[in-house]
């Protein structure tokens, strides 16, 4: 949230998106009363066909698409050599291949932007140090 309260603060129009669509609106809400300068988005990063109508859903509300933060995450506290191959799939459809599908989404409207921009926030999940 702190993310999209900066952009506001500057004056920007911000989407919020999260896989619950009730968080996101429950964001949005906080960010903006009025709903004019933001637009709560249900978004499964793990989706082209979702992360293609994020974009859109932005463009058709704001007109335009300056800027793109991935900042999906999700996290397995398991010890890396009891983690399932399908776990490890998941994991990896939310932040490589979500990063991937989000920004390609993106890349037609921001190339049109004069001042285009593309954030990719990892986690602080890579900090954490444990004994096994």
């Amino acid at each position: 949230m702190a993310i999209a309260e900066a952009f506001v603060a500057q004056g920007c129009a911000v989407a919020v998106s999260d896989v619950d669509g009730s968080e996101a609106t429950t964001v949005a809400d906080r960010l903006d009363s009025s709903g004019t300068k933001s637009i709560p988005l249900e978004l499964d990063v793990t989706s082209t066909a979702s992360a293609d109508a994020a974009v859109s859903a932005t463009v058709a509300k704001f007109g335009r698409l300056d800027a793109l933060v991935n900042v999906a995450g999700t996290i397995n506290p398991q010890p890396s050599h009891e983690i399932p191959d399908a776990d490890w799939s998941a994991l990896l459809a939310v932040h490589l291949d979500g990063t991937f599908r989000c920004s390609r989404a993106a890349y037609p409207a921001l190339v049109e932007s004069d001042t285009a921009a593309i954030v990719s926030i990892s986690s602080v999940a890579a900090k954490m140090r444990r004994k096994w």
